[in-house]
Order: structure tokens, then C-alpha cells, then sequence
């Protein structure tokens, strides 16, 4: 509805935008297929019916986004890509008791700045971290989600990357520049 030009340097949130949309809707996807499979629902039929949920959400978070009067949404903070999803299939079974189950590996893509700070010091940030596997030690903990408390813990472990549990390289577009190592938010 609009050229927003997606991740440019000149956008008005630098592309933080469309990553915060792919994870949101990823997480949205993952959730609802779990609640559909404890409705008694296949596992395709709960992954199907968790994605076009999420699909459909998303497109009415586009439309939304295209048209201002309709609803407004803008991130400015960082969102991680990538988590601990991959870890379902789970590693091969001599891997399956060594420490490194404990760690994922994510391509990141993050903005600082934007859309109120100076122009000057706006960044668009792509990255390569190294963070706990929060989802892995729940599980090995005995946390599962079959408790209102242990799914709300699973919900926030598996899904959000928390301050201080990553480290990694960041590379910055707008002006040629690599940061860290660091957490993505400290100087």
C-alpha cells in the first residue's frame, strides 16, 4: 500500500519493522499449533492450522500498517531471528547429553536509533551470536508445559531472547562498522 523500502538506511524504522513481523508471527505460529494440538488436532493438522492463524494475523498486521488510520505499529528495539525451533528435531543421540545442546547459534538483524534519533547515529545491524538455549534447559530441568507455570516459563524461555544470555559480532550497514563482542545493546 505504501513503498516503504523495506530495510533501507532511510526508512522509518530501518527494517526492524519486517524482522519484528517474521519473529512475532513465527512465535504466534509455533504457540498456536501447540494449543491446537492439545485440542486433539494431528500434529499437521495443529502445524497447518498454527500457520495459517499466524498468516492470517500477519496480513492483517500489513494491512493495518498500510493504512495509518486504520492501526499504527513501529519496533525500534532489537528482535532476535533464528531460536531454539531447530532444536525440536533434536541433535543426534550421541550429541544428546554434551554441553553444547545448551547453546544456539543465531543470524541476527536489529536496528539502534531508529525512527526518533539522529540520522547521523542510526544503525541497521546484522550479527552473529551465541546464546543460551533457554527452551533445552527447561526441558532438562523437569519444566514442561503441561503446567500453566511451566508453559508460561517456556513461553518466555523459548520464545524471547532475554538481556545478557547472547553474545556476538555485529556488523554495522549504515556506516561500515563492526560492534562487539557484545550483547547487541551495551556500547
Amino acid at each position: 500500500m505504501t513503498r516503504e523500502q523495506f530495510f533501507g538506511a532511510n526508512t522509518l524504522d530501518g527494517g526492524a519493522d519486517k524482522t519484528a513481523h517474521f519473529a512475532d508471527y513465527f512465535v504466534l505460529s509455533k504457540e498456536f499449533a501447540y494449543i491446537f494440538g492439545k485440542l486433539g488436532f494431528s500434529e499437521s493438522a495443529a502445524l497447518l492450522m498454527g500457520l495459517g492463524t499466524a498468516m492470517v494475523g500477519g496480513a492483517l498486521n500489513e494491512v493495518g500498517d498500510g493504512r495509518p488510520h486504520v492501526a499504527s505499529g513501529r519496533v525500534s528495539s532489537r528482535r532476535l531471528l533464528g531460536g531454539s525451533e531447530a532444536q525440536r528435531a533434536g541433535p543426534p543421540a550421541r550429541a544428546q547429553h554434551r554441553p553444547l545442546r545448551y547453546f544456539l547459534f543465531s543470524v541476527t538483524y536489529g536496528t539502534k536509533g531508529y525512527p526518533d534519533g539522529p540520522v547521523a547515529e542510526r544503525q541497521r545491524q546484522v550479527g552473529l551470536e551465541i546464546g543460551l538455549n533457554l527452551e533445552q534447559i527447561l526441558s532438562d530441568l523437569g519444566v514442561t508445559r503441561d503446567t500453566w507455570w511451566g508453559y508460561a516459563l517456556h513461553l518466555a524461555g523459548d520464545n524471547v531472547r532475554w538481556p545478557f544470555t547472547a553474545i556476538g559480532f555485529r556488523y554495522d550497514l549504515n556506516h561500515g562498522k563492526w560492534h562487539g563482542p557484545n550483547g547487541g545493546n551495551w556500547p
